[in-house]
């Protein structure tokens, strides 16, 4: 790829994780107001966790594993 193309590849990249990112924002805020205050309060270290793993990787969805198949490594 040409350098100009490169740009457009990077820029499209940061477009597509932007919206994953206000995606599970949006779907996260709306699990959190269903919550109980005590979940909540369970609920607030994990996500700060996972927000912060994100953030250092750039990438949305790192540090958040919703569950493991069997034999999956």
């Amino acid at each position: 790829m040409k350098v100009l193309q490169r740009l457009d590849h990077a820029v499209d990249v940061a477009r597509n994780r932007l919206t994953a990112v206000e995606d599970i924002a949006a779907a996260a805020k709306k699990l959190y107001a269903g919550l109980t205050p005590q979940q909540q309060s369970m609920a607030d270290p994990r996500l700060a966790t996972a927000i912060a793993a994100a953030a250092a990787s750039g990438s949305a969805s790192s540090g958040i594993q919703l569950g493991r198949p069997e034999g999956r490594k």
